[in-house]
């Protein structure tokens, strides 16, 4: 006896196999851009931590050796200017033909273009220009990092000196951006800050700590970050005399 096959049922066939295909694309398709959302959203959270990682980093290392009233030349809603401190030397000779021999340590050495000198003795010395950097090899000891620099200061051997450059930071354009001189705001984070709520406030006055309070807000639904950092070297008030 011989099977025959109905009219019409390798159609049907087909057809449901079709149906099932299509199901299935379609639910692999849904699953895709499921993984997607999800990477994108991971991706903006990661953007939002590295944001607030860096902004109070940099921020806090700036503000800890800053004095406020004599190294902030000025603060708005997203801007802070202020001197950037980058290096540390000690003067180990006396000055001779317009320059002095130091020994330095620092985040990078010294550049005549950008750089002044602080002298922390006396209190009340002024900033110096800074004119030309050299290597001063046999200078200050063995194990010293000695330098030449040319400068109209005229310190004492043992001087304390500060190396720093102006500076402005600020949050605006929708990142962390720093400035130094005349040169362009480069950013230091993505592009993920809301402008319109992101906002920076100094506060320096009588009764309270000093501190900057900063709040970081993020374009779509990220949650607002604020960041509180204390400036530790405010010179408390002179008492008055009797």
């Amino acid at each position: 006896m011989s099977l025959r096959t109905r009219p019409g049922v390798t159609l049907v066939e087909a057809m449901c196999a079709l149906l099932v295909g299509a199901v299935a694309c379609g639910a692999i398709a849904t699953l895709l851009r499921a993984e997607e959302r999800l990477a994108q959203a991971r991706g903006r959270r990661l953007q939002r931590m590295e944001t607030v990682r860096i902004a109070a980093t940099v921020l806090r290392r700036e503000l800890l050796v800053a004095e406020p009233l004599a190294d902030i030349a000025g603060a708005g809603r997203d801007t802070l200017a202020l001197r950037l401190f980058r290096g540390f030397a000690i003067t180990c000779g006396p000055a001779a033909s317009g320059a002095v021999v130091v020994t330095y340590s620092g985040e990078r050495l010294p550049d005549p273009t950008r750089d002044s000198l602080l002298p922390l003795l006396p209190a009340d010395a002024s900033p110096q220009p800074l004119s030309t950097v050299a290597a001063a090899p046999g200078a200050c000891g063995q194990e010293a990092r000695p330098l030449r620099l040319a400068t109209p200061l005229a310190p004492v051997p043992g001087t304390p000196l500060l190396v720093f450059q102006h500076g402005t930071y600020s949050l605006s354009e929708s990142a962390f951006r720093v400035q130094h001189g005349g040169e362009g705001k480069q950013p230091l984070t993505v592009e993920a800050l809301d402008d319109r709520r992101t906002h920076l406030d100094l506060h320096v006055g009588a009764g309270e700590p000093a501190r900057a309070d900063v709040v970081l807000a993020f374009k779509g639904t990220g949650v607002d970050r604020r960041l509180r950092l204390t400036l530790p070297n405010v010179a408390p008030p002179r008492r008055q005399a009797p």
